[in-house]
C-alpha cells in the first residue's frame, strides 16, 4: 500500500472508530480500512498531492464506496466481503443498512467545509449514479433478455460513477491546463466499467477471490459472461439456462453445466478482450506522458490491464479448460 493510501486508512480509523460503543464495534466488524483503495488512489493520483483536505476528499470517496458495499452484500445476499463475512452476517440487517447510512453522511460531513463547493456537489451526482446502477441492476434480475449496452449501462452507473468521481475531482484539485476535467472524468468512468468486468469475470471464473464465487448467477444478476453466452448458444441451451433462475435453490450441477457452455463458446477470453477493450477506450481520453504524470507511480488502467494479462495467462495456462469441481460452500451462516 502506497504511503498517499496508508494515510487513507488512517483518516477512515480516525474518523469511524470511535472508542466504546456500538459505531466503534461495527466499524471492526467491517473491514474499512482493508481493500485496496483503488478510487482513493486514482484521486490522490490526478491530485497530485497528499495533504490533509486531499487526504479527506480521498477518504471521503472510499467512504461512499465502503458503504455501497454494505448495503450491496445485504441486497445480494452476500456471506463475505474481502475475505471476511459481511457485515450484515455478523451485525444483523438493521444495523448494517444504518452503519451505510452512516458512512454516507461522514462522507459528505469531510466535504461539507471545504470551501469549494464542487467538492460536495460532484460527490451528491456521483452517488446518484451509484444509487441509480443499483436500482437498475434489481430491476433486471433473472432478466435473460438484459443485452451489453443495458449492461454497460448498469456498471457505467453502478461502478464507473465513482471511479470517474476520483478522477474528476483529482483534476479539479490539480488546477492544471493539461487535464482536463471531462476527459480525466471519461477516463475514470471506463477505467471503472473495465475493473467491473474484471470483477464480473473473476466471480465465474476465479478459483480464489475474497467473495463467494458464482454469486451473481445465484443471486440473478446479469452480468457479461452470462450475456455473451445467451447471445452465442442455441436456442435449446437457452431453455437449459432458463431453467436455472426457474429453481427456487441453485442447483451446483446446472451451474458447471453453464460453465462448460462458456468454455464451448469461449466466452472467458470474450469478456477479458471487452475488459481490454474499455481499458484502451479509456487511455484515449488522457495521453500517456499525462497519465504518467499524473499518476504518480499509480496507473489505475495499468493496473487493471495486469489484471486481465494475469486472468489470460491463467485461462491459457489451463488450456481453456474451467473447473469441474464441486461448487465452494458458502461462507458459514453465522446468524
Amino acid at each position: 500500500m502506497s504511503l498517499s493510501a496508508g494515510k487513507v486508512s488512517r483518516r477512515l480509523q480516525k474518523v469511524l472508530d470511535l472508542g466504546e460503543g456500538e459505531l466503534s464495534r461495527l466499524f471492526s466488524c467491517s473491514a474499512l480500512t482493508a481493500g485496496k483503495k483503488l478510487r482513493a488512489k486514482l484521486f490522490l493520483s490526478f491530485c497530485g498531492e497528499d495533504d490533509s483536505r486531499a487526504v479527506d476528499i480521498a477518504s471521503s470517496i472510499e467512504l461512499l464506496h465502503a458503504a455501497s458495499l454494505i448495503h450491496d452484500d445485504v441486497l445480494d445476499g452476500a456471506s463475505c466481503r474481502r475475505g471476511r463475512a459481511s457485515l450484515y452476517r455478523t451485525r444483523g440487517i438493521p444495523e448494517s443498512v444504518l452503519y451505510g447510512d452512516y458512512l454516507f453522511s461522514e462522507a459528505f460531513r469531510l466535504v461539507s467545509s471545504l470551501p469549494d463547493p464542487y467538492y460536495f456537489r460532484e460527490m451528491t451526482k456521483a452517488l446518484s449514479g451509484v444509487l441509480r446502477g443499483e436500482v437498475l441492476e434489481q430491476t433486471k434480475r433473472a432478466d435473460l433478455s438484459l443485452t451489453r449496452e443495458g449492461y454497460l449501462k448498469v456498471i457505467g452507473l453502478k461502478t464507473g460513477s465513482l471511479f470517474s468521481l476520483a478522477a474528476r475531482l483529482g483534476a479539479h484539485a490539480r488546477k492544471s491546463e493539461d487535464l482536463n476535467e471531462e476527459n480525466a472524468s471519461l477516463f475514470g468512468m471506463y477505467s471503472g466499467m473495465a475493473y467491473q468486468v474484471m470483477d464480473d469475470y473473476m466471480d465465474y471464473f476465479a478459483q480464489k477471490t475474497g467473495k463467494d464465487r458464482f454469486s451473481d448467477i445465484r443471486e440473478g444478476v446479469i452480468t457479461l459472461p452470462l450475456i455473451i453466452l445467451c447471445e452465442s448458444c442455441s436456442s435449446r441451451d437457452m431453455e437449459q439456462i432458463a431453467s436455472f433462475f426457474k429453481c427456487d435453490t441453485a442447483c451446483e450441477d446446472q451451474i458447471m453445466d453453464i460453465l462448460d457452455l462458456m468454455r464451448d463458446h469461449k466466452v472467458p477470453s470474450r469478456v477479458l478482450g471487452g475488459a481490454r477493450r474499455l481499458i484502451a477506450k479509456a487511455r484515449t481520453f488522457i495521453d500517456e506522458d499525462m497519465r504518467t504524470r499524473a499518476a504518480s507511480g499509480f496507473d489505475v488502467s495499468g493496473w487493471i490491464l495486469e489484471r486481465i494479462n494475469d486472468a489470460e495467462k491463467e485461462y491459457s495456462h489451463t488450456g481453456g479448460r474451467l473447473r469441474r469441481d464441486k461448487c465452494p460452500e458458502k461462507a458459514q451462516e453465522i446468524l
